[in-house]
């Protein structure tokens, strides 16, 4: 579709794709929707492959991080420049691998399976020893994702949080110690629009 993101109308307002869809997910400079059939649309700046969305039918999606979605198989798929391919999650030996829902950031991207188990995956742009990430810089962050059950997961740049089945949050990853997650129980987890 072009550089549709350089082709913003005067208020930033993009041109986006006709069609109806059940969600929509914006990542680093493109976006990504999944349509009511199950197929995906990117669109935005192409030169990464970040619009090259796989085809087939689809049930959730992360535009950034990956982007990924998954499919109607419960597979993870990626494409674009951080992950390609069918993605493996590491559950711990508890995961089920069938992925009910993905969640991305920046160049992370973490699955939670079927049976409540969150995982996730860092790209290799920086250095990974144990769960912690060593930047080109020398600073580092600690990526440990905490037990579940999770019923929804949401990751940031550099931190994530998830709720549990009783809706209270857990979050991890660094700056950890400044996110005070609200008392109330939470029912949903989704990242902020930028």
């Amino acid at each position: 579709m072009g550089k549709d993101w350089e082709r913003a109308d005067a208020s930033g307002v993009l041109d986006t794709p006709a069609g109806t869809y059940a969600a929509v997910s914006p990542g680093n400079r493109h976006a990504c929707a999944l349509r009511t059939d199950g197929a995906i649309r990117c669109w935005g700046d192409e030169r990464a492959g970040l619009t090259d969305a796989p085809s087939g039918t689809f049930t959730a999606l992360a535009a950034d991080g990956g982007p990924c979605a998954v499919r109607a198989d419960g597979a993870a798929h990626c494409w674009g420049p951080t992950f390609s391919g069918q993605q493996q999650f590491d559950f711990g030996g508890n995961g089920s691998q069938l992925i009910a829902s993905i969640a991305g950031g920046n160049s992370t991207v973490c699955a939670l399976d079927t049976n409540s188990h969150l995982a996730c995956k860092h790209a290799q742009r920086a250095s990974v020893v144990g769960n912690e990430i060593i930047e080109a810089d020398g600073s580092s962050f600690d990526v440990s994702v905490p037990k579940g059950p999770f019923s929804s997961a949401s990751v940031g740049s550099r931190s994530g949080c998830g709720i549990r089945p009783d809706g209270s949050i857990a979050c991890w990853g660094q700056g950890v110690a400044n996110l005070h997650a609200p008392q109330a129980p939470i029912r949903h987890c989704q990242a902020a629009a930028a």
